[in-house]
């Protein structure tokens, strides 16, 4: 378990999004890291580009289960919807960073228990 490495010795250590479609990598620079332990991840971010309705959310990213879920909201805290992606990850311990990387299916679920599902 190496999260439980990173923990242990309060290792900081740079998050990475990698897209397959656009084909990107990019440094979460907005992500603060809450908590990291037992293969699981919380972050709570700031929008890259912030949009008319989302602002902020916080992710919790079950590495072992290869889930991610985050709760995205509105800039006055009120919740947009829930967000679940399909996830793998890599480690590179040289550069002392996890890139999680997306795998393109995805499924938002609105407040009214509306759901979405999206495959890019």
């Amino acid at each position: 378990d190496w999260s439980s490495d990173v923990c242990s010795s309060d290792l900081e250590f740079s998050l990475y999004r990698k897209r397959i479609i656009p084909d990107e990598c990019i440094l979460l620079k907005n992500d603060h890291i809450v908590s990291f332990e037992n293969n699981r991840l919380v972050t709570t971010w700031s929008a890259l580009h912030p949009k008319k309705d989302l602002h902020h959310g916080i992710s919790c990213y079950f590495l072992e289960h290869g889930i991610k879920v985050s709760k995205f909201y509105y800039e006055d805290g009120r919740l947009l919807y829930w967000y679940i992606d399909i996830i793998t990850h890599s480690w590179n311990e040289d550069k002392s960073s996890l890139t999680v990387i997306d795998l393109l299916v995805d499924v938002l679920i609105y407040p009214e228990r509306r759901f979405l599902h999206k495959d890019k």
